[in-house]
């Protein structure tokens, strides 16, 4: 699970506590930490984008040329947002994507004209250009009723999450890092890890999220074991999260860790196996257990 920090630039937090970035892609071309997910508002579509993303085809100050992908592709935008780092983006960052975070507020349960006041306000005051943006974000609240937390999944009220992690471990030490975002490791010392991505190979999201939170990049070995719980997370869905530990090394052997101080983990360091730091998740747990107790395989 990860998320924005609520102090970065051009973050818009929603009633819901959902985090979003908006960005215009020709005044900002590069900015760091990537989002998980992308939502692209643009007349032409995207190339080279390493992570995933969609596209809307929606022109300079005008509207989506189809309104109901457009709806889809928002709700998808604003249900992820709970648990991923999600930009929205048009090339000025201001009418096609005000218009859209509008809409995410809208989603999040505002009625629309306080969705665009909240935008204005809190992303950026020039934020959806044109009256035709306006009467869209009015259209777009009363189309069909907004979607809750509840309709991630056919459940209505459950989720299935699945995670994988890296359990680095060298000459008697561990890799942790410190979780601050929300969470069932929020305030715990955990390993490195995350959530994978739809289509994502839950080993390249082990490295992924390893690189993300410490700015090492491991490599994996056999997958030790797997953990599993279930837990209510903060937007009140009985979640189970399923975990794939992997055993990991790093070519330098023990390589410094960079803080990255996103949001998400604002301290990673090395602990000795014998006296591992605390409060630390059940998981981190298992997989210096399972790293000492299963033989080390060739990586």
């Amino acid at each position: 699970m990860s998320h924005w920090s609520p102090e970065d630039a051009r973050v818009l937090a929603l009633p819901s506590g959902r985090l979003v970035r908006g960005r215009g892609l020709s005044a900002h071309p590069e900015v760091s930490p990537d989002p998980d997910f992308g939502l692209y508002l643009l007349a032409e579509s995207v190339h080279g984008v390493p992570w995933h993303h969609t596209w809307i085809e929606w022109t300079d100050f005008g509207l989506p040329v189809d309104p109901t992908a457009a709806r889809e592709a928002l709700t998808t935008a604003w249900q992820r947002a709970a648990y991923e780092r999600v930009e929205i983006a048009c090339l000025g960052g201001l009418g096609r994507t005000g218009t859209a975070l509008a809409c995410l507020a809208v989603l999040d349960g505002l009625p629309p004209d306080t969705a665009i006041d909240l935008v204005r306000a809190r992303y950026d005051t020039r934020a959806i250009e044109t009256p035709e943006q306006v009467e869209f974000v009015s259209e777009f609240a009363s189309a069909q009723p907004a979607p809750t937390d509840a309709t991630v999944n056919s459940t209505q009220s459950r989720a299935t999450r699945v995670g994988a992690y890296a359990v680095c471990i060298h000459d008697g030490s561990i890799l942790l890092s410190h979780q601050i975002s929300a969470g069932p490791a929020q305030g715990k010392w955990t390993l490195p890890g995350g959530g994978v991505d739809f289509g994502e190979e839950p080993a390249g999201a082990a490295i992924r999220e390893c690189r993300e939170e410490s700015g090492l990049v491991p490599e994996l070995g056999q997958v030790l074991g797997i953990h599993s719980n279930t837990y209510e997370s903060s937007d009140g869905i009985e979640r189970h999260g399923i975990r794939i530990l992997y055993r990991a090394v790093f070519a330098e052997g023990r390589p410094e860790p960079m803080n990255p101080n996103d949001g998400e983990i604002d301290q990673v360091g090395w602990f000795a196996l014998d006296d591992l730091p605390s409060p630390i998740t059940d998981w981190a747990r298992l997989g210096c257990r399972l790293a000492t107790a299963v033989p080390s395989a060739s990586v």
